[in-house]
């Protein structure tokens, strides 16, 4: 019982920092996905922030993420 115990108090703590880590990946990647928006959409005349929130529309949401916030920057602000 002890033994059990000691293993699983040593693994509990790789959920949370998997989860972090994936975010935090996924908040990187919206942010690149942004600045190629903003490199590609200067033509047009959009131009999207990035920050920490912008880049986490973009990294979890994706493409359908990224179109939106570019819809809501170019048509209503």
């Amino acid at each position: 019982s002890l033994r059990l115990s000691w293993t699983t108090s040593l693994t509990t703590p790789s959920k949370p920092l998997k989860f972090l880590g994936s975010l935090f990946t996924k908040v990187v990647i919206g942010g690149m996905l942004l600045f190629f928006l903003n490199a590609f959409g200067s033509n047009f005349g959009l131009h999207v922030p990035i920050n920490a929130v912008t880049a986490g529309v973009a990294g979890i949401l994706g493409v359908p993420g990224l179109l939106s916030l570019a819809a809501i920057q170019y048509w209503i602000l």
